[in-house]
């Protein structure tokens, strides 16, 4: 862009860089409608589980049972169980959170 009078001017604005600038719009256009075509084709989970405690990872072995595989589990910690888990406590492995389960059938 020059300046000069107050008014910009654009040197993109010649019929050759015009044309140009026409064919860049249109692809950029283009990809924009490929990559939104491809992300609503793209069909995600059917089921979202939220948490990979005990309550979730059993919903998921459920579902999965009954045929439905098409699911995901999400966790926000580093790691699966929810509370149970085992932390170091005075270089002995201690067992945090649920103590036992109770009314597991197997």
């Amino acid at each position: 862009m020059r300046r000069g009078d107050g008014v910009f001017r654009s040197s993109c604005l010649s019929p050759r860089r015009g044309m140009t600038l026409t064919t860049t719009t249109a692809l950029v256009l283009a990809l924009t409608l490929a990559h939104y075509a491809s992300l609503a084709a793209a069909a995600g989970p059917r089921v979202i589980i939220v948490g990979a405690g005990m309550s979730g990872i059993s919903a998921g072995k459920r579902l999965s049972e009954a045929g439905i595989t098409d699911l995901v589990i999400l966790e926000a910690t580093d790691h699966i169980g929810g509370r149970m888990h085992k932390t170091n406590f005075g270089g002995i492995n201690v067992e945090m959170g649920a103590n036992w389960v109770d009314g597991v059938n197997h």
